[in-house]
């Protein structure tokens, strides 16, 4: 597993380190930036509250990142909602 390219606030690597769940990340994030919801579940003592929190919170600066800050991350800015993304606008 690889930190996070970009303005990130949490290394992924470190946290994970020993975490079981660190080996589900990737594909977590691969999720989240394409779908922007998941559900999570694994056995207790995985890594789960560890891990998913700041992984969200690395996916989300990624997307307020300005463009040329991005290195390569998966995640684009996400669409606030309404015209032309198929969601209610946001209040």
């Amino acid at each position: 597993m690889t930190a996070a390219p970009g303005p990130v606030p949490f290394d992924l690597e470190t946290l994970g380190a020993g975490l079981v769940f660190a080996q589900s990340l990737p594909g977590l994030l691969r999720v989240l930036a394409d779908e922007r919801v998941a559900v999570v579940q694994a056995p207790p003592g995985t890594g789960k509250t560890t891990l998913v929190p700041p992984a969200a919170a690395n996916l989300l600066a990624l997307r307020a990142a300005p463009d040329d800050d991005r290195s390569g991350g998966t995640a684009g800015p996400a669409p606030a909602g309404g015209r032309g993304t198929g969601r209610p606008p946001l209040k």
